[in-house]
Parts: C-alpha cells; sequence; structure tokens
C-alpha cells in the first residue's frame, strides 16, 4: 500500500482532557478513508492532528513520506486542504471566501490577485454549483450553499489531501448527496486523497473506500466496509443493538437500528 499519511506512535489531545493514544495507521493515497466511531471517540481530534491543527505529545505524522511539523506552513497548505464542521458566517463575498483558498500561491508582497487566481477561482466556483451566488455574502446563504463554499476553496488549495470534519452534519439528504457525491467524483477523478470523519455508518459504507473505527482515543479496527460494519462490531463499539444488511443497488452494508421497545 503507497500511504500518503502515516501516524507514528502518536499520542496528542488536550492537556489532562481527551487523549489519542499510541495510534498507528497507514492512510492509503487516492482513496476515500472515513473515521467512524461514538461521539467522543477522537475522530476530530484525529483530524486536526493531521491537519497541524493539534501537536502530537509524542509521536510523529508524515505528509508523503515528510514530518508534518517540520514542513513550512505555506508548504503545508499547498499539500493539505480542511473542510470543518461548522463555518465561520462571515460578511465577504462568496467569491472573495473561496479566493481565500489561493492565499498559500501568493507572492510576498503581492497586493493583488493574480489572472491565474482568479481563473481558478471562477473555475473551482463552477465546479461546486455555487456560481449563482457568488456574490452573495457568505452570512447570508443557507447552510448547503456555505458547505459547498468552503468546498470550493477547499479545492481551490489544489491540495493532495483534503480533511472533512463532519461534511454533512446539519444538512439535508439532498446537499448530503450533492457534497458527497462530489467528494467522489474528485477523488476518482483526480486521485484527491480524502479522509472524513463522518457519524452516519450508512453514508460512510456507500462512499468510503476503507474505514477506521475509533473509542476512547484508539483504533480498535480498520478496513473496507463490508469487513468494519457488522452487526458484531457495532453492537460492541456503539453498544447498540442493530441489523446488518446489504443495500439491494450499491451492495454495501446498511445498518438498521433495532427499537429497544423490541427487544
Amino acid at each position: 500500500m503507497n500511504a500518503l499519511i502515516e501516524l507514528k506512535d502518536v499520542t496528542a489531545g488536550y492537556g489532562k482532557d481527551f487523549h489519542l493514544r499510541g495510534i498507528n495507521i497507514k492512510v492509503r493515497e487516492h482513496g476515500i478513508t472515513g473515521l467512524i466511531g461514538p461521539n467522543g471517540s477522537g475522530k476530530t481530534t484525529m483530524l486536526k492532528t493531521i491537519g497541524r491543527i493539534l501537536k502530537p505529545e509524542s509521536g510523529n505524522v508524515y505528509l508523503e513520506g515528510s514530518d508534518i511539523w517540520k514542513m513550512g506552513i505555506r508548504e503545508f497548505s499547498k499539500k493539505a486542504a480542511v473542510i470543518s464542521q461548522y463555518i465561520e458566517a462571515v460578511s465577504i463575498p462568496v467569491f472573495d471566501y473561496v479566493m481565500m483558498g489561493r492565499i498559500p500561491y501568493r507572492r510576498e508582497f503581492q497586493l493583488f490577485d493574480s489572472a491565474e487566481d482568479m481563473k481558478k477561482t471562477e473555475h473551482y466556483i463552477g465546479q461546486t454549483g455555487i456560481d449563482p451566488i457568488k456574490n452573495k455574502r457568505l452570512d447570508s446563504i443557507s447552510g448547503g450553499e456555505a458547505q459547498m463554499a468552503q468546498f470550493a476553496r477547499a479545492l481551490n488549495q489544489e491540495p493532495v489531501l483534503l480533511l472533512m470534519d463532519e461534511p454533512t452534519s446539519h444538512l439535508d439528504i439532498k446537499h448530503q448527496s450533492g457534497i458527497l457525491d462530489l467528494t467522489k467524483k474528485y477523488n476518482r477523478e483526480t486521485g484527491l486523497t480524502i479522509i472524513m470523519a463522518i457519524h452516519d455508518l450508512n453514508l460512510a459504507a456507500e462512499y468510503c473506500d476503507e474505514l477506521i473505527l475509533m473509542k476512547n482515543g484508539t483504533v480498535r479496527y480498520s478496513g473496507i466496509p463490508s469487513e468494519i460494519l457488522n452487526y458484531r462490531t457495532i453492537e460492541e463499539i456503539y453498544e447498540t443493538v442493530v441489523i446488518v444488511e446489504k443495500n439491494p443497488v450499491s451492495h454495501k452494508p446498511h445498518v438498521f437500528l433495532v427499537p429497544g421497545d423490541l427487544l
């Protein structure tokens, strides 16, 4: 396996509070990897550690074989982009927000946006379908539109790695499928490596090539969805009774909850 990201003996956290402990994983390049697990299992902490937001207390994180903390921030920002669970509703035009993805490529003392940056910004606005709202203020658009704007900004960085923290939270099913379909399209067409934290096990099964199942700051299982998403593993980790069947169209695992009053 060609690993784009590797974590070696990583411990990371927040003072005396929650920690990742002894994390050793490799994430293969050109794939979509889902981080799943109960609330508080460490998914977001893992993303922050990979995204150079949270520095490990011990161990190392490697991107394309290089320690991310030995890279300059500009160099790292050209390689990795982040889509957060929440977007700050600032009062700037969507176009300007997407243009911010070009900041790592600006030359020292550059005062104005280059023609190339303008062209790329227009391209990714078109690719994500937000051209009709590009002149609207970011704080005036819907949550689904804001998530697409954030996706366009991330693509505008032209990274090799995209980190997504709960990209479908608070979205209706139309916008959920919209952003995940676009994510998969870019992965398949450009080879963009994607790591996403995601709560919905059925969406994880449909869109991810591999899954990393976490609990209490540790990796419990990893593998393809058909290996990970079975009723024994889910009941062990989530402590909830489920039934797992195959989606009749995609043949991917589909998880059904069993209401407590039926047990």
